[in-house]
């Protein structure tokens, strides 16, 4: 069931996606994964699978088994003080220690308090440095040159995703998505913070991320990690 219907609930959940299933788009998710899925649980369990931690495949499994399948995600954010600004001991401002010893979310007192400022879009810091986004996002392309982007029409808005052409199954989702945080000056947006969100990469898939950051002197200011089972 699961292999011959694989598509259909695919485009179930897409269609659901942000809204309150029907009760016919729920008898219908029930034939397709033979669940008797409620109208709350459907929901919760499409809600926002095009942006959010779970991708659609990680959706889609979740329909035949509910529950999602192994994975991780590991959050990173980078940006460069200007010179003369005088930051926390951070000791992951250089480099990201990959031996899982890390907290599941890591920052300074003021490295935190910075990027939520960001993520909910209040006052920006003129202590940062502009990055060169396009300059980075080429050296990446360069890096990750056996990766494709499946939407590069959302480049325009500044959002970057790169998926690994050899998964290891259909649930499997090896990828990674970058999102640019900003100012506006003179009504030119400077990019000043890069994140990099990474599903389900290993160590060295994830370093050469760390090393296109080290050659534009950005550092890594913000870490977090998710795991879901």
């Amino acid at each position: 069931m699961e292999t011959k219907n694989l598509e259909a609930v695919k485009d179930l959940i897409l269609e659901i996606d942000d809204d309150t299933p029907t009760k016919e788009q729920v008898q219908r998710m029930k034939e397709l994964t033979g669940i008797d899925w409620s109208i709350k649980d459907l929901k919760r369990k499409c809600h926002g699978c095009s942006w959010d931690f779970h991708t659609l495949e990680e959706t889609t499994y979740c329909m035949f088994h509910k529950k999602y399948p192994p994975g991780y995600c590991k959050t990173f954010v980078f940006w460069k003080y200007k010179p003369g600004i005088i930051a926390d001991n951070n000791i992951l401002t250089t480099h990201y220690d990959f031996d899982n010893s890390h907290s599941t979310q890591y920052a300074s007192a003021k490295d935190h308090a910075l990027w939520h400022k960001y993520q909910l879009g209040r006052e920006r810091s003129d202590d940062l440095e502009t990055l060169p986004l396009w300059d980075i996002i080429k050296s990446i392309r360069e890096r990750y040159s056996n990766w494709y982007e499946p939407n590069p029409e959302s480049n325009k808005y500044k959002v970057f995703c790169f998926v690994f052409s050899q998964q290891e199954n259909y649930w499997v989702d090896t990828s990674f998505s970058i999102m640019q945080y900003g100012r506006y000056i003179n009504s030119q947006e400077e990019s000043q913070m890069l994140e990099f969100r990474c599903h389900n990469m290993r160590d060295d898939q994830i370093k050469p991320i760390f090393e296109c950051m080290a050659d534009f002197q950005s550092s890594l200011h913000w870490q977090e990690v998710e795991n879901w089972w």
